[in-house]
């Protein structure tokens, strides 16, 4: 079934309207429904952001089809076209318009609720069903603590946040403005830090902080841990994937992104711009250099230069790797040629 967001119900020349597009075919056809290629009718509109999608986007039988203004439509396709400069943006422009908004919640405090007396809640704050509040936290103008979440003693949150369902965080979190939690990240839990004494382990006391600066985003069932002394730092602008692991006394910069299954061991250092691709390693103290980034199932075991790419495991230059790969592909054939397969 097509999801609800996606309904709509305008003609090919409203929606051009709406995004600044050229119409190519019948303006007035209407249209129900932005989907993909699999889930297209004859009243479904089709974003064609890749170019690789135009042949099958063409093959579905949509009613129109939201493509750039270069974009080579084959002869058969019979529906309609809307031409714009960016498809990608477009279409987010569109959807912002079209869809239903998620209405940010009235103020007030839910009856389950728990408060401390110490805890300091602006007037405009939202804290919905058993949400616990600890000593002497504070909650600043405009956010909302969904359901289910527990902010520690000490905690301070930032205006304009919003900390979805279930969420925790745990003593020693500071949050700064516009900062989005999603449903079930752990934030401030101990760092994973021990000592072998005598033959068992003795645990390091972990006492420091975990900071997120304006307008980072934090995935659902995110674990962030607190630092040992000082504080794990996320920076400005960041956005990190679900079920992302930092562990304690790393350093992330500004406007970083952080895919999802990645892992960061303790003391990694992210400088600003980083791009890190999904359920990739970067191990104990190792620095990605600002600009960088990673390609997804990567371990990163050394520092990275500025603006360098890397790949493989253990990462290395982008360039050899994919030389690595190729090389590697062929050897069962130069094994047969040398005789060194049976």
């Amino acid at each position: 079934m097509i999801g609800a967001l996606m309904k709509i119900a305008h003609s090919v020349d409203d929606i051009a309207a709406l995004i600044d597009g050229h119409v190519e075919g019948d303006g007035a056809h209407r249209l129900t429904s932005i989907v993909g290629p699999d889930l297209a009718d004859a009243a479904a509109l089709v974003p064609v952001y890749r170019r690789s999608w135009l042949a099958e986007a063409a093959r579905c039988g949509a009613g129109c089809l939201l493509v750039g203004l270069d974009a080579e439509v084959p002869r058969s396709y019979g529906g309609s076209v809307i031409r714009v400069a960016d498809p990608d943006r477009a279409l987010d422009a569109l959807v912002s318009q079209l869809a239903p908004t998620h209405d940010w919640p009235s103020a007030g405090v839910h009856p389950s609720a728990v408060i401390a007396p110490t805890a300091e809640l602006h007037e405009s704050v939202h804290v919905g069903a058993r949400v616990v509040v600890g000593p002497g936290a504070r909650v600043g103008a405009g956010t909302v603590l969904h359901a289910g979440v527990i902010v520690g003693a000490g905690v301070v949150i930032g205006d304009l946040c919003r900390v979805h369902a279930g969420a925790i965080l745990e003593s020693g979190c500071e949050l700064g403005a516009r900062v989005v939690i999603q449903a079930g990240a752990i934030l401030g839990g101990d760092g994973f830090g021990y000592r072998q004494v005598a033959g068992a382990h003795e645990k390091i006391p972990q006492l420091g902080a975990v900071e997120l600066h304006d307008d980072v985003e934090i995935g659902s069932g995110t674990t962030i841990d607190r630092a040992r002394f000082d504080a794990t730092i996320v920076g400005a602008g960041t956005k990190i994937d679900s079920q992302v692991h930092i562990a304690h006394n790393c350093r992330i910069g500004k406007h970083c992104a952080i895919a999802g299954h990645t892992t960061l061991a303790g003391h990694a250092v992210i400088e600003d711009f980083v791009l890190v691709g999904g359920r990739s390693g970067i191990i104990n103290g190792v620095t990605l250099a600002e600009r960088s980034s990673v390609g997804g199932c990567s371990l990163v075991v050394k520092d990275t230069e500025p603006g360098q790419y890397v790949a493989g495991i253990p990462a290395r230059p982008g360039r050899r790797w994919a030389r690595e790969v190729a090389a590697l592909a062929k050897l069962p054939e130069w094994m047969r040629a040398h005789g060194g397969e049976r």
